[in-house]
């Protein structure tokens, strides 16, 4: 069984937005190692994070996120669990909306 957790955050206004690649190169890498994939969607000023994997690494993945000072305000939508993931094997894709 997979454990989905779905949260929204907002970006820190002084944190620079170059940081942001650097922050998804080193998310997949962790991420890998832990069997974790999922999807960071950012408007410029918002993330919207879909992490999906063993729920261990999941839940330990999301405890660093709520503990990174790059973004405040973070609120958890939802935390499921399903046979399967949702969005395959693709490690962690960033869509910048903006």
């Amino acid at each position: 069984m997979l454990t989905t957790i779905i949260y929204r955050s907002h970006l820190r206004e002084d944190a620079p937005l170059k940081a942001l690649e650097d922050m998804v190169t080193a998310a997949n890498i962790k991420n890998r190692r832990s069997d974790v994939t999922g999807i960071l969607l950012f408007n410029g000023h918002h993330f919207f994070q879909l992490l999906e994997g063993p729920e261990e690494q999941v839940k330990e993945i999301y405890r660093c996120i709520c503990n990174d000072p790059r973004h405040h305000n973070i609120v958890e939508l939802m935390c499921d669990y399903a046979p399967a993931r949702r969005f395959g094997k693709v490690g962690m894709e960033l869509f910048d909306l903006q």
